[in-house]
């Protein structure tokens, strides 16, 4: 049951998960006339070669883009999806001040460090989900064996039956047939009887005393 559960929670985090980069995507496409696929958009938008970057009017929501989006649970998709164009917006780079959002070296690491751990989530949140459709499948496959099984039973079974009924009626009709024959019989029989009877009675005397 859990881990039915946990199952479920994680594909409605990947669900919302994917409709936020949607959300992104599109509105990076409106505003800058720019197409990023949403597989690659990013909250952390401090690369040097980034074709975008997040202007955030709301400080309530700075600390959503201090996580990679990967990392945001279904509440903080919500909120994203809910305040793209309010809240905070895309702008080209150089409309912010580069000198305040370039990260050192050592940040830069960080980042693609942090990318490398996303992908790696993300790699093995799809193997779970490959495994638990493949248990999906293997009970599928039995239930269906045992199906075919008990079908297979089932037409033996009525297979036999119908030899049975098939040999009933067959000594059936021979009784039948018998009964017949015997009824003749006998009727034969009486006739025989009645016939010689009838020959054994002697005529009576018609002469009276002297």
């Amino acid at each position: 049951m859990e881990e039915r559960l946990s199952r479920l929670s994680n594909e409605k985090r990947a669900r919302w998960r994917t409709k936020c980069r949607e959300h992104l995507s599109k509105h990076i496409w409106e505003a800058l006339q720019i197409t990023i696929n949403p597989s690659e958009v990013r909250l952390i938008t401090s690369e040097p070669q980034a074709q975008y970057m997040w202007k955030i009017d709301d400080d309530s929501l700075q600390p959503l883009f201090n996580k990679h989006l990967s990392k945001h649970s279904v509440g903080a998709y919500m909120q994203l999806c809910q305040e793209v164009g309010k809240s905070f917006y895309a702008v080209r780079p150089e409309i912010i001040n580069k000198d305040d959002i370039q990260p050192s070296p050592s940040d830069r690491l960080q980042i693609l460090q942090q990318n490398n751990a996303d992908l790696t989530q993300e790699l093995e949140d799809i193997k779970k989900q490959v495994a638990s459709l493949q248990d999906d499948k293997r009970i599928a496959e039995e239930k269906i064996l045992t199906h075919e099984s008990s079908i297979t039973e089932a037409q033996v079974t009525i297979h036999l039956l119908q030899q049975d009924v098939q040999q009933w009626m067959a000594a059936a009709e021979y009784y039948q047939f018998s009964c017949i024959r015997c009824s003749e019989a006998l009727k034969e029989t009486i006739l025989s009887l009645q016939e010689l009877d009838s020959g054994m009675i002697l005529p009576r005397s018609t002469g009276g005393l002297q």
